[in-house]
């Protein structure tokens, strides 16, 4: 039971504070250990550091962490508090360090601000006194720590404690404080407290408020390198040693700050230097790898077989902008076999290889490290969309393929999986990074801005969207498409894994990521999460946002105006056939007719080599493979057979996709 207990010249706190011992005494088992002590020699010390930083003056708080009595202290029940004496109480701090450490065995070595209107050690009978916060359940865990709001613009100088964790009683694990963005006077380094070697010659241990070292790239860089010695081999070392390269590189291009680089690799020398972890020694190398590589080449992460696309896109801007909070993630799950995020959500990461990301080796296959950072970001989506619901995959190991994947309720019961809520991102991507107003999502629709979602319907929204997030520097940003629209449809279609992955029951919506934006030419560069970045025309990036039934009127227009301006754009025509036979809003008679007419006018215009264009050839072998599902064959013009014989003499792979009937050449 933690209590707060400033020092006060008071009899009747001290009255308060024994009845409270009293209590804690009759209610616990915890057994006659006495707290740890903050030495007086060190109050100046802390103050200074309080004031300097503007957080006040500081209380200390009791914890419930018991360490055998040294000598020379007062023995006392856990959660007690030995109250200092009258003359300890009345001096200054400075003057009770010149003494040295007094015996106050009821206090912990965690520092919380608190009023500055009960300043401890003031000798001031006049002083506002600040009673002693009572727990309302003596039996509760105490909270050991509150973070300060990091809304307040004050650094985090304490953070909470992990009361479940296997670590050694008696040292108090603080998180660090990112000192990069803490306030004061130039030269100076603010503190916080850090644990003390436990020495074996005694149990208790005093926790000293102490400078805290900020890691820097070289150092951090230096760390890493000893830490490949003998760990990866002489060509996997020196692939390592190249993407740290790049990795650097990149983080100077994109205006990364120098912690982001070291605290990545700080949690690479910890995948590389673990005795062990919930994965193998193996694995804990390769992820190291991966993560190395990915951070270095954002542009090289996919989705894979799978159907994470919006997680894709989430592990896509973090390791973009945030690269340490990937490998940490990354780190975490590996060596422990879960996550914790910043804001306290718990995730069990799934450590098993799928067949694609052990044995994967194609541009389109999706890494080991891929997929734990993605599974980790659906369940954490699932937190919170569909509380009780787990994401699971079926490893696959025997054969390629795409695996399959459902979810689990808390009965265990399954049910198909249609991929996670981009409407959920936000919060996830502050657990994981600690900053909410980073991220941006952009949809189509009429639904009213928030901060971190946009709505673009037309060119010229989705233009000043995208120009407002370049100037700020915060691109990446993700969008929600229908993969039927052009050109993200070919994509899918053009022997990537991509290839059927529209979902049977109509759902075609799909996450991708913009990563950069040329204003001058109105064009942004896209990654689908399923190969390398395209570029993008605004106009086809806002088409993309609708349904693609909503794109066939316009579509029809644009022909008609076409064919006025004598160029006919039968490449759209026959695109607008293919969303027609689709979305249901042609017979199938009507479309073999309509096919043969532009594909005629395309063959009037380019000869034999309309079906080199990927667009003309995945749109015919879609609308063909339409009409035979409805017993109707494609007519074509002879001249049009012909040209289609000679393409499939050329390319024999395009057989594959053709499921109707075609005289061989």
């Amino acid at each position: 039971m933690a209590i707060d207990t400033p020092f006060h010249k008071d009899a009747q706190t001290d009255a308060a504070a024994n009845s409270a011992q009293k209590q804690l005494t009759a209610d616990s088992n915890y057994g006659s250990k006495t707290w740890n002590a903050i030495t007086y020699r060190y109050l100046d010390s802390a103050q200074d550091t309080m004031n300097r930083l503007g957080l006040g003056d500081f209380a200390i708080t009791a914890s419930n962490s018991p360490t055998d009595a040294g000598p020379n202290k007062t023995e006392a029940s856990p959660g007690s508090y030995a109250a200092p004496s009258e003359s300890a109480r009345n001096k200054s701090g400075a003057e009770a360090a010149a003494e040295g450490p007094q015996n106050h065995s009821g206090l912990s070595d965690l520092v919380h601000p608190v009023s500055s209107a009960a300043k401890p050690g003031s000798g001031n009978p006049e002083e506002k006194q600040v009673p002693a916060k009572q727990p309302e359940n003596l039996n509760e865990k105490p909270a050991l720590a509150q973070p300060i709001d990091s809304h307040s613009g004050k650094p985090d100088l304490v953070q909470p404690v992990d009361t479940h964790s296997d670590k050694p009683p008696g040292i108090h694990w603080v998180t660090p404080v990112d000192l990069s963005k803490s306030p004061g006077k130039p030269n100076e380094k603010p503190v916080s407290i850090q644990p003390v070697e436990n020495h074996a010659d005694r149990s208790l241990t005093t926790a000293l408020v102490q400078p805290i070292k900020i890691p820097t790239v070289e150092s951090s860089r230096e760390s890493l390198n000893d830490a490949l010695q003998g760990k990866l081999s002489g060509k996997d070392a020196a692939q390592f040693k190249s993407d740290m390269e790049q990795f650097e590189k990149r983080a100077k291009l994109d205006h990364l700050p120098d912690t982001e680089v070291a605290k990545t690799y700080q949690s690479l020398q910890t995948l590389l230097t673990a005795p062990k972890g919930a994965a193998s020694i193996e694995d804990l190398h390769r992820l190291a790898q991966q993560v190395i590589h990915q951070a270095a080449h954002p542009e090289d992460l996919r989705q894979g077989a799978s159907n994470l696309c919006v997680a894709a896109s989430l592990e896509q801007k973090v390791y973009t902008s945030n690269p340490s909070a990937a490998a940490d993630l990354i780190a975490q799950s590996a060596l422990s076999g879960t996550y914790r995020s910043h804001n306290g959500l718990t995730v069990q990461a799934d450590l098993i290889p799928t067949y694609e990301s052990s044995q994967g080796t194609d541009i389109y296959s999706r890494s080991y490290a891929s997929q734990i950072f993605q599974e980790v970001a659906t369940n954490s989506i699932l937190k919170t969309t569909e509380p009780g619901m787990t994401y699971n995959i079926d490893h696959n190991k025997s054969e390629a393929g795409p695996p399959g994947e459902w979810l689990t309720n808390a009965q265990g019961q399954h049910e198909k999986f249609k991929g996670a809520d981009p409407e959920a991102l936000h919060p996830v991507y502050e657990g994981i990074t600690g900053d909410y107003s980073n991220l941006t999502t952009i949809e189509g629709g009429n639904d009213p801005d928030t901060e971190g979602t946009k709505h673009a319907n037309t060119p010229e929204q989705m233009h000043g969207i995208l120009k407002h997030l370049k100037d700020d520097g915060k691109l990446p940003a993700i969008v929600t498409i229908d993969v039927r629209n052009q050109p993200i449809w070919s994509e899918m279609h053009d022997g990537g894994p991509a290839k059927g992955k529209e979902d049977p029951e109509g759902s075609y919506w799909h996450a991708v990521t913009v990563t950069d934006y040329d204003a001058k030419t109105n064009t942004a560069t896209v990654h689908t999460n399923w190969a390398s970045e395209r570029q993008v025309s605004v106009d086809d990036l806002t088409r993309a946002e609708k349904p693609a039934g909503e794109n066939i009127p316009a579509m029809g227009r644009d022909f008609v105006q076409s064919l006025k301006d004598g160029h006919g754009n039968y490449t759209e025509a026959i695109d607008a056939l293919r969303l027609k036979s689709e979305t249901g809003h042609i017979s199938p008679t009507d479309l073999n007719k309509l096919l043969s007419r532009d594909l005629n006018g395309l063959a009037a215009q380019r000869g034999k080599a309309i079906f080199d264009d990927p667009v003309v050839h995945n749109n015919v072998v879609e609308i063909a493979n339409f009409l035979d599902k409805h017993h109707q064959t494609l007519t074509l013009s002879p001249t049009v057979m012909k040209y289609y014989q000679d393409f499939m003499a050329k390319n024999p792979e395009a057989l594959r996709e053709v499921s109707w009937k075609i005289p061989p050449p």
